[in-house]
């Protein structure tokens, strides 16, 4: 299917499920370490802070980490 610019197509409106999930690629903002996708966030291997999953999304913000 050819989508037109500018144009959301149902492809881009579905978001990832992240359960059971290892994102390849993705690290840890507060010490690099790899993530696991755990119930509701991706949690650090190493130094266990705990991003939440919103909507689908992840939120790698020390910040709002718990």
């Amino acid at each position: 299917m050819k989508s037109e610019p500018g144009k959301i197509t149902r492809e881009s409106e579905k978001t990832f499920d992240w359960s059971g999930a290892s994102p390849e690629g993705v690290v840890c903002p507060a010490c690099w370490g790899e993530l696991r996708a755990d119930v509701g966030a991706l949690v650090c291997v190493g130094c266990r802070q705990r991003y939440p999953v919103v909507d689908g999304i992840p939120v790698l913000i020390v910040e709002r980490a718990g």
